[in-house]
């Protein structure tokens, strides 16, 4: 194999890996610990893979360069992984080299001592890190000189070394970087939860206060000396109280929310809800369409919470109306990935910054309302996968569509 080529291709071999690796742990949305290392490890076998390769098709720089990914397992304090390593690379030197029970001793002398530096001293600095690169890499000359295997110079066994011993440092830098990036994300985003936090109980502390404000307004004006006149004050009271008892049972219900799932058919969800509202409809006038799919889609899904969630946006469609002819609209349909429901009024609708904000918590669009229903609503969707899409206009309506993803090859006994 041609030098230029082999040394190409022992670098591309050990930084795609390599950055592809780091690619998915620094767009990793969850952060995982344990996710992160699956990509390390996999990147480390990987590189071991393609460089073996070759190495048996004759690439010399080969030989020094699968001891990249066993210095990155040490570092990385991937034990196992560095066994698996160690064990391919003594079965490919034991092949080259014909060694005997020496290089062995040899070869777990550095990777013990190497493991104790790095996990019981916690070196990190790279001076280090090229310190044992070189041992490796000295280890390894050593054998070649007294081994049958034909090299141009000794000093292409010296810049086969500086190869490895740079690349190995190059590595590690890159996952200094990539480790420090996301130390700084971890704490970006811990910042931004603890500001979520701080901006709930702001708003929870306003939405509380405002009743209680009012109450207090109502108990100055009661006078005890004419009741009859101060009875009008306490069915007020008592709407101002139960509204903070919502206001508290929603958050708690936003902090506590378990979603039990199961097996379920969608259609017969909606259908369920459809019957439970149409003397509802029926009682404000209200036209309701129904056009339920009559064939049974199944959804992995918590039926109290979807049904939690459906009678809340239908409820906020039924405070909504405000024409004479009033309409609801309640469908179902299917494709091959999702189940939909729709949702259409021909409410007062929304505008569009109103609609950006629909899903806020505490934002609505009633006098009345905590700006938590749909903001749960929307969470409890997410849990199942699934999305809420909101569509509407000023005066003419609002259309809500809600898709679930459908679970497929279930067998009804």
């Amino acid at each position: 194999m041609d030098i230029y080529i082999s040394l190409f291709l022992n670098i591309t071999f050990i930084m795609f890996p390599l950055c592809l690796c780091l690619i998915c742990i620094s767009n990793s949305q969850k952060l995982d610990e344990k996710t992160n290392t699956i990509y390390l490890d996999l990147a480390l076998i990987t590189m071991c893979y393609l460089i073996s390769n070759l190495v048996d098709r004759g690439s010399f720089f080969g030989l020094y360069l699968l001891n990249v990914p066993l210095v990155l397992a040490y570092k990385n304090k991937r034990t196992i992984t560095s066994i698996i390593i160690s064990i391919i690379l003594i079965v490919y030197y034991d092949k080259i080299f014909d060694i005997n029970i020496c290089y062995f001793i040899i070869e777990y002398t550095v990777y013990f001592f190497v493991n104790y530096i790095f996990q019981n001293k916690n070196i990190k600095s790279i001076g280090s890190i090229a310190s044992i690169a070189s041992i490796k890499s000295i280890i390894l000359s050593v054998l070649i000189l007294y081994s049958q295997i034909q090299y141009k110079t000794k000093w292409f066994l010296l810049f086969s070394s500086v190869i490895f011993v740079c690349l190995t440092v190059l590595t590690i830098y890159l996952f200094k970087k990539t480790e420090e990036n996301l130390i700084f994300k971890r704490k970006f985003l811990e910042l931004e939860h603890e500001k979520e936090i701080r901006n709930s109980l702001f708003q929870i502390t306003h939405e509380i206060k405002n009743p209680i404000t009012v109450c207090k307004g109502y108990l100055d004006m009661f006078d005890v000396n004419n009741i009859e006149h101060s009875k009008k004050y306490i069915p007020k009271i008592k709407n101002e109280i139960n509204r903070v008892l919502i206001l508290l049972e929603d958050f708690l219900s936003i902090k506590k929310l378990k979603i039990d799932k199961d097996i379920m058919d969608i259609n017969m969800l909606v259908e369920d809800i459809s019957e439970n509202f149409k003397d509802i409809f029926m009682g404000k006038r209200i036209k309701g369409i129904f056009d339920i799919d009559q064939n049974e889609v199944f959804v992995n899904g918590d039926y109290n919470r979807l049904s939690q969630v459906l009678i809340n946006v239908v409820k906020n469609s039924i405070e909504s109306l405000d024409k004479d002819i009033k309409t609801i609209k309640i469908s179902t349909n299917a494709n091959k990935n999702y189940a939909k429901i729709i949702i259409e009024d021909n409410g007062k609708g929304m505008n569009e910054d109103e609609l950006r904000k629909i899903c806020k918590p505490f934002f609505s669009t009633k006098s009345s309302g905590t700006g938590l229903g749909l903001y749960l609503s929307n969470e409890i969707i997410k849990e199942h996968n699934g999305s809420m899409m909101y569509e509407s206009k000023e005066n003419i309506g609002t259309k809500l569509t809600i898709c679930l993803p459908i679970k497929k090859d279930i067998k009804i006994s």
